[in-house]
């Protein structure tokens, strides 16, 4: 996968900054956002702290507010932040679902 590249999946949403997860990740994080601009860099912060061998996979759903600018950003300093844009707010399920699919496809053998 292409770090600048952009593709599509079955749902029509976008991965945008395309990476791929930490080689050896043991644990991939769903983290689906909506509006969450002002509280990402904090989450994602704290998460970090934590020190584990994962993964982050933010789905966003085209939020007007800047998440996704906001998680673009925190990728320049985390290498392990992966973003998944979808073209509308269609739901906190369909979010986890959309996110698990992608980490199985990637092999990644715990998804929290």
């Amino acid at each position: 996968m292409n770090a600048n590249a952009e593709g599509k999946n079955a749902n029509n949403g976008v991965f945008i900054d395309k990476r791929k997860p930490r080689s050896c990740s043991v644990i991939g994080l769903i983290l689906p956002t909506y509006c969450e601009a002002a509280d990402i860099e904090k989450s994602v912060e704290e998460i970090e702290r934590l020190n584990l061998n994962m993964s982050i996979l933010v789905i966003n759903d085209s939020s007007p507010w800047g998440t996704a600018d906001a998680v673009r950003r925190l990728q320049k300093k985390y290498k392990n932040i992966l973003l998944f844009v979808r073209p509308k707010k269609t739901g906190l399920g369909t979010a986890i679902t959309d996110g698990s699919k992608a980490f199985l496809s990637m092999k990644i053998p715990r998804i929290v």
